[in-house]
C-alpha cells in the first residue's frame, strides 16, 4: 500500500479487495489471543524450567489485561515478547506466534488507512490533518521496515497507532462511509430462444465444457418447434449429447434437467445453478457413465447468439 500527498488531498493506493472495517468498531478487536493461548498451553508443560514457568506466568498476566486501544495492545505484545524471548531462545513456535500477532496489527493499520481513502474519495482535507495523516503513515512504514525483534517493532507500531488516532477520527466524523447498494441477482424464469448456457468446469487442464442451446426444428414439414440440445466436450471417451430443460427454483437458483442420448451408459441428471447475476453464476452436478461418476462444478454463463448447428 502506498501513500502520496498532493495539495490538501490524501491519497492511498490499496488493494481493491481489502475488507474495510470502521475505526470505531475495530477498537474492540484484540489480536493477542493466539499468543495468549500458546503461553497458557505451555504453563502446564513439565519440560519447562522454573525460570521459564515464571516468564510464562508474567507474560500471561500481561496479555490478560484489558486494553482498549491497538496501541495499548501492542505495548502488551512488546512487554510479553521481551519477557518470553529472554527465557525461550530459538523457540520457533513462540516466535511465530509473536510475529503473527504483530502482523495482524500491521494489517489493521492498512485496513484503517484504506477505510480513510474510502471515506475521503475525492474530498479534500485541511493541511493540518493531511500532515498528521502523512506522519502517521510514515510511522507505520518505518515500523514495517525495522528489522529488529518483535518488541521494538511493536513499540514503533504502537506510536504509529497513536499518531493515526486524531486524523482518522476526524475523517470518520466528517465523512461517512459511502453506501453501496446491494447487488440482487435474479435467476431467469426461462431461457429465451437464441440464448444458451455455457458451463465450464473449474480445472487447470482440459476443463469439461457443457454447451446447452435452443434451436428451431421442423418435423416432417410440420409446425416448427424449439429443440433444446446439449453437448459435453473434454469428457472421455468422446463427449456426451442429449436434450435439456431449465427450471427456476428460487430467486437466485435454478436447475437444468439433462436427458442423455449418447453414450448409451450416460445417466440422466440434474445440474444445480446459482445465479450471481442474470447471466452468470456457478453450477455443480455429477456426470455418470456406467460405473464411473465424475463430480463437476464451475462457472456458468448465459450467452446470446450462440446457436451451433444441430
Amino acid at each position: 500500500m502506498k501513500l502520496g500527498i498532493k495539495g490538501n488531498a490524501f491519497v492511498v493506493f490499496a488493494c481493491a479487495a481489502m475488507a474495510f472495517v470502521s475505526v470505531t468498531r475495530a477498537q474492540t478487536t484484540n489480536y493477542l489471543g493466539d499468543l495468549r493461548a500458546e503461553v497458557e498451553a505451555r504453563a502446564d508443560d513439565t519440560n519447562t524450567t522454573r525460570v521459564q514457568k515464571a516468564a510464562l506466568k508474567a507474560a500471561g498476566n500481561v496479555l490478560k489485561r484489558p486494553a482498549k486501544t491497538f496501541a495499548a495492545q501492542l505495548g502488551q505484545l512488546a512487554t510479553a515478547a521481551t519477557v518470553l524471548n529472554k527465557r525461550f531462545t530459538n523457540d520457533t513456535e513462540l516466535s511465530l506466534a509473536e510475529e503473527a500477532a504483530l502482523q495482524a496489527y500491521f494489517d489493521e493499520a492498512e485496513v484503517q488507512f484504506a477505510e480513510a481513502e474510502l471515506r475521503l474519495e475525492t474530498n479534500s482535507i485541511p493541511r493540518g490533518v493531511s500532515n498528521q495523516l502523512a506522519k502517521a503513515w510514515t510511522a507505520v512504514t518505518n515500523a514495517a521496515a525495522n528489522t529488529n525483534g518483535v518488541p521494538e517493532r511493536a513499540r514503533l507500531l504502537a506510536k504509529a497507532f497513536n499518531k493515526m488516532r486524531i486524523p482518522l477520527s476526524w475523517i470518520a466524523r466528517k465523512y461517512p462511509l459511502p453506501t453501496v447498494p446491494p447487488v440482487t441477482a435474479e435467476a431467469p424464469v426461462a431461457i429465451e430462444f437464441g440464448k444458451s448456457f455455457r458451463l465450464e468446469q473449474n480445472a487447470d487442464h482440459a476443463p469439461i465444457l457443457m454447451d446447452l442451446w435452443t434451436f428451431a426444428g421442423n418435423e416432417n414439414g410440420g409446425t416448427p418447434y424449439l429443440y433444446n440440445h446439449y453437448h459435453i466436450s473434454n469428457l472421455p471417451p468422446d463427449g456426451e449429447i442429449g436434450t435439456w430443460s431449465y427450471q427456476k427454483t428460487g430467486a437466485q437458483t435454478g436447475i437444468i434437467n439433462i436427458d442423455a442420448d449418447y453414450p448409451a451408459n450416460a445417466a440422466n441428471r440434474t445440474i444445480f445453478l446459482n445465479f450471481t447475476s442474470a447471466t452468470s453464476g456457478t453450477f455443480n452436478t455429477t456426470i455418470v457413465h456406467g460405473d464411473v461418476s465424475t463430480p463437476v462444478s464451475g462457472q456458468m454463463s448465459v450467452i446470446t447468439n450462440f446457436v451451433p448447428a444441430p
